[in-house]
C-alpha cells in the first residue's frame, strides 16, 4: 500500500485495525518461512540419517 493511498487521518480503532492486519501479515510470512526452514532442515536430517543407516549396513555386511 502506498502512502497516497493511505488517508491522511485514521481514527484509532481503525488505525489499530490496520496495525493489527499488518502484523498479521508480517507473522504469517514468518511462519510460512520457519515452516518451510523446518521443512528442508528435516528433509536433510532424513538424509544424512537414511546415508548413515546405509553406510552401517554397507559396513556390517562386509
Amino acid at each position: 500500500m502506498s502512502e497516497s493511498e493511505v488517508p491522511e487521518f485514521f481514527p484509532e480503532c481503525e488505525n489499530f485495525i490496520f496495525a493489527g492486519a499488518e502484523f498479521f501479515r508480517s507473522a504469517k510470512i514468518l511462519f510460512s518461512q520457519v515452516l518451510s526452514f523446518f521443512r528442508s532442515a528435516k528433509i536433510l536430517f532424513s538424509q544424512v540419517l537414511s546415508f548413515s543407516g546405509v553406510r552401517k549396513f554397507y559396513f556390517r555386511k562386509c
